[in-house]
């Protein structure tokens, strides 16, 4: 056991006032943080490295000092006491990879640093007292283990290089007495490795490079991150939804388990070195700029981030949580000698932060009177709302309401930073576009009157010309003389297959989505005559059939983009109309029970399409829907998700990535998907993973002779695209097709298997 150090151990509960003049961040203040001093170190640069807490009151750090020392703390960081300290190591701050760990009050995992490079892989039984080393499988002449994670005393991941190995990460089941290396489809040194659970992991690194496995590491894949900056932490709240943080301020977020990874915007340049994932709206990012600190807090799942002061700036290193406390490890103040590294430590419940839940502000016009009231929830009321910056001209808040109201005096458009604040003066800010219109709603002259005439039983289409106002537009056809078959769509079109011949005399009353919403109505004339000639309709695209069919000889059922339902009785001689109020392009039956892909989500019907039940889409972009029987069916699109319930619930399945426009199931197991650039992939477990399939490889025409004609033109940003897989069909399990479009120098592609 170490010798204790005796310290001065400072508690701190400040009230800071907000500033005037705020230039990138929005503010909290009045936190209850409690600062702790922790160590004497040698510049303002070293300091706490690392912080982990097994407990509320039990937590150790790994101090950068000179030697580098563990510390250890029995009361939640008021005091600290030095345990163990190794000389033969450094720990540069400049490496802000995840190189320290303890499980348990026992045990624990520590990566040190020789000049720069990590050789060794230590391991504590004894809480941290004593560190012999452990083996690992990065141990060649150019080896190096880099960044570690255990979910347990036995089941645990560690990444290094070494080009005597197939990949970076390897995994234990045994404590770490063996370790098993997985093979990756690239090398790097990674900065960070994080597990969910068993399956779900992470790693990240330089330059933007991000892994992901679904597997426990049986396979790893690329994710696509929106970034070439360096990554230094990854964490996620549950198996799809997390961060990654990094150099210059970035930080990024995957909604799919790190497929893909979308930037937000954090409003500073600082580097961003750690990050606790809260809960799926909630996260806590901790960086520092020089020898300042940054401290950043999101309660809306990363839309926006707002910064939190502490009572004394310091660079911050690095976060974490245990329950509902948080410590936040870092340096000295830059204040000179002695340097005395901090750590600060406050309760942190869900919920504490006002959120605004105002994404989009609706548009006003001038001389019109404009109203809207914005809202938030969490904090502890009352709000007090305030506009951070100017408005447009006339317009003015009320502070104790969050009432937005006036009459705009000049067209504009402008950016209205709005603040809410609570009564323990937490806060959340969003800056949101408004746009004042110089134009009231109207029907241009020459678009209202006498239509062009319309032939009965054929596709008619008219566009409706308003202007002012602001957009989206809501159309409503006011009485009853209007002839069947007849609708506006979704891009203000008058459109549909008149069912009666006559003279048709109707209003069209418009909508604008503006504060107060303005309404024009407008007196129209149609003559609907006889058809006169043969053949096959012919039908706009805003009006196109999208699917269509027949439950037996006379009864079918057909939707398309205008958002009309059609139903038949007589074997398709008469078709009559349905308005569902959104476009649909695609559904898929099983007797008289069926589903439906629409602008308003995912429709059940059980009785042939007279009634339907919609639930959300289960895809972001849903392209096309597939059931086997009445339980079991498929979604695909950016993604495939998968139901064994009818679609009640959906579940998304692991894929390989890509865009699919095309599934179809051999049996009741096997089944093959196809989409953008040629991509292929079959099941064997009904539809809940998916693998790469194969199939003759495809030739563009011309390719050949034009990289003979021009040898150096060849580069990956010119090479020409993969055909799309458009269509799989199975007839049987055996007999199937699968059809591809034309893209650029492709020819369409027929694939037929006997084989299934």
């Amino acid at each position: 056991m170490a010798p204790q150090i005796s310290h001065v151990t400072v508690k701190y509960i400040f009230v800071v006032a907000l500033p005037v003049f705020i230039l990138a961040y929005s503010f909290s203040s009045d936190a209850a943080w409690d600062e702790f001093q922790v160590h004497e170190v040698g510049s303002p640069l070293n300091g706490v490295n690392a912080l982990d807490f097994v407990s509320s009151t039990e937590g150790w750090t790994l101090l950068n000092a000179s030697p580098v020392r563990v510390l250890h703390t029995q009361n939640g960081g008021e005091e600290w006491m030095e345990i163990s300290s190794l000389p033969q190591f450094s720990f540069s701050p400049f490496i802000p990879s995840q190189r320290f760990q303890m499980l348990n009050a026992n045990e624990g995992w520590l990566i040190p640093t020789e000049f720069l490079h990590g050789k060794s892989l230590l391991h504590s039984t004894d809480g941290g007292e004593t560190w012999p080393e452990a083996p690992h499988p990065f141990q060649g002449s150019f080896g190096k283990i880099c960044a570690l994670y255990f979910l347990n005393s036995q089941v645990g991941w560690i990444t290094g290089v070494d080009d005597s190995l197939a990949g970076m990460i390897a995994a234990t089941t045994n404590g770490g007495a063996t370790w098993s290396v997985q093979a990756t489809p690239v090398q790097f040194e990674a900065n960070d490795l994080f597990f969910f659970d068993e399956t779900h992991g992470w790693a990240v690194g330089p330059w933007g490079l991000s892994l992901y496995t679904r597997d426990g590491g049986a396979t790893w894949r690329y994710g696509q991150v929106d970034t070439f900056d360096s990554l230094y932490r990854v964490k996620f709240a549950d198996a799809l939804h997390g961060w990654a943080v990094g150099a210059g301020g970035a930080i990024l977020y995957s909604p799919d388990g790190g497929a893909l990874w979308y930037r937000q915007k954090s409003r500073t340049e600082a580097d961003l070195f750690d990050i606790a994932a809260i809960s799926l709206d909630e996260a806590i990012v901790s960086g520092a700029d020089g020898v300042s600190g940054v401290l950043l807090i999101t309660s809306n799942g990363g839309t926006s981030w707002r910064k939190e002061n502490l009572p004394t700036d310091v660079p911050l290193r690095c976060v974490e949580r245990f329950g509902n406390d948080i410590w936040v490890g870092g340096g000295a103040p830059n204040t000179g000698a002695p340097y005395e590294a901090r750590v600060f430590h406050r309760e942190y419940q869900t919920g504490d932060y006002p959120t605004i839940l105002v994404e989009e502000l609706p548009g006003g016009t001038v001389g019109i009177t404009y109203e809207f009231t914005f809202a938030a929830r969490n904090g502890t009321p009352p709000y007090i709302w305030s506009l951070m910056s100017s408005a447009p001209p006339g317009l003015e808040m009320e502070p104790n309401s969050g009432f937005l109201h006036g009459t705009p005096t000049s067209a504009t458009e402008a950016v209205v930073s709005v603040r809410v604040r609570d009564s323990k003066q937490n806060i959340d800010q969003v800056e949101l576009p408004l746009k004042a219109s110089s134009e009231p709603l109207r029907f241009t002259q020459e678009n209202s009157g006498v239509l062009p005439p319309a032939a009965h039983r054929k596709t008619y289409r008219f566009p409706l010309d308003v202007s002012g106002g602001h957009q989206p537009y809501h159309w409503r056809i006011r009485g009853q003389n209007l002839p069947g078959g007849i609708s506006v769509d979704h891009q203000s079109v008058l459109v549909g297959t008149p069912l009666e011949i006559g003279a048709f005399d109707f209003e069209i009353e418009v909508t604008d989505s503006g504060s107060l919403p303005q309404r024009v109505t407008g007196g129209f004339h149609l003559d609907v005559e006889e058809l006169t000639e043969d053949g096959w309709e012919s039908q706009h695209a805003n009006n196109r059939i999208t699917d269509i069919h027949f439950f037996d000889d006379n009864r079918g059922i057909a939707i398309g983009w205008s958002g009309v339902q059609y139903e038949t009785r007589d074997g398709g001689k008469t078709w009559s109309h349905t308005p569902l109020g959104a476009a649909a392009w695609d559904f898929d039956w099983i007797g008289d029970e069926g589903w439906m892909l629409s602008g308003a989500g995912i429709g059940h019907s059980t009785d042939q399409g007279r009634n339907w039940e919609f639930q959300e889409l289960p895809l972001p972009n849903t392209e096309g829907i597939k059931f086997r029987d009445a339980l079991h069916g498929w979604a695909y699109g950016n993604g495939i998700a998968y139901t064994e319930d009818g679609g009640s619930t959906w579940r998304p399945a692991e894929t390989p990535g890509g865009y699919y426009y095309a599934l179809d199931f051999v049996d009741a197991q096997i089944g093959f998907a196809g989409g953008n650039d040629f991509v292929f992939i079959k099941s064997n477990d009904a539809g809940r993973t998916w693998t790469p399939a194969t199939l003759p490889p495809y030739v563009a025409s011309g390719f050949k002779e034009r990289m003979q004609k021009q040898p150096t033109s060849w580069s990956p940003e010119k090479a020409e695209k993969a055909p799309q897989i458009r269509e799989i069909y199975f007839i049987d399990g055996q007999v199937g097709w699968i059809g591809t479009n034309i893209i650029e120098d492709f020819s369409p592609l027929l694939y037929r298997t006997g084989n299934g």
